[in-house]
C-alpha cells in the first residue's frame, strides 16, 4: 500500500529520569495494579526490563509502550529508565502504540482495541487500510471495517446531503467534483436519490 508509514525500528537505548516520561497517547483502559506490583518485586531482585518505547517530540518524551514498567520503576524507587525512541509521525502514535501493546505478554482486550480503532480514524484522521497496517497482527481488515461502519455510514450521509446543497445552489457535477473529489456519475446518482426521496417524503429535508 502506497504511502503508508514504514513500521519503525529499533533505536539506540538510552536512559532518562523516570519523571520525564509523559504518558498521552496508551491504548489501555487502565492499569493492571496487580502487574504493577509484580514488576516492582522484579526489580526490586535485579531483574532488568526490555527499553520502554516512547516517541520524541520538542526535547518531550512521550510514551508508547511501557506503562506498567514506568510505573513500577517508580514504585520499586529507582530514579531512571531505559528507553528506546520510534521514529513514527504523530497521526501514528496511537496506532503504533496499539501495535507495540499488542504484542505484550498482556494482550489488549476487545473493547481497547476497538476503542483505539475508533480514536485513530476520528482523532487522528487515518485511513482503515493505514489502522490495519499497524494492527495487522492483532484484527482482521474486515473487523476493522466493520467496527467503523456506523460512523463511516454517518459520513456518507452527511457527504451526500452536502451534494445535494451544492446542486441546489446551482453548482454544476463538475464544480461539484472539483470541490468535493466525488466523480461526477456518482454525484448525479446520489443527488437523484436524494431528490426521489424528498419527493417522497412530500417536503424539503434539508438539513
Amino acid at each position: 500500500m502506497a504511502d503508508v508509514v514504514q513500521l519503525t525500528a529499533a533505536a539506540t537505548q538510552l536512559t532518562a529520569p523516570i519523571g520525564s516520561i509523559v504518558v498521552t497517547v496508551y491504548p489501555r483502559e487502565k492499569l493492571d495494579e496487580e502487574r504493577v506490583d509484580l514488576f516492582a518485586e522484579l526489580l526490586k531482585t535485579g531483574h532488568v526490563f526490555d527499553p520502554v518505547k516512547v516517541v520524541e517530540q520538542d526535547k518531550v518524551l512521550y510514551l508508547l509502550d511501557g506503562c506498567h514498567r514506568v510505573e513500577a520503576h517508580k514504585k520499586a524507587g529507582q530514579t531512571e529508565i531505559t528507553y528506546e525512541i520510534q521514529n513514527v509521525e504523530k497521526k501514528y502514535w496511537l496506532l503504533e502504540a496499539g501495535r507495540l501493546n499488542g504484542r505484550s505478554s498482556k494482550p489488549l482486550a476487545t473493547g481497547e482495541i476497538k476503542q483505539m480503532i475508533l480514536r485513530a480514524y476520528q482523532n487522528d484522521g487515518v485511513t482503515p487500510e493505514e489502522i490495519f497496517h499497524y494492527l495487522k497482527d492483532i484484527c482482521s481488515k474486515s473487523w476493522i471495517y466493520k467496527t467503523l461502519a456506523p460512523i463511516r455510514a454517518l459520513e456518507k450521509d452527511a457527504l451526500k446531503q452536502g451534494l445535494f446543497n451544492l446542486h441546489r445552489a446551482g453548482k454544476s457535477y463538475s464544480e461539484i467534483e472539483k470541490l468535493t473529489g466525488v466523480n461526477r456519475a456518482t454525484a448525479q446518482r446520489w443527488v437523484t436519490q436524494n431528490t426521489e426521496i424528498q419527493a417522497a417524503n412530500g417536503g424539503d429535508t434539508d438539513s
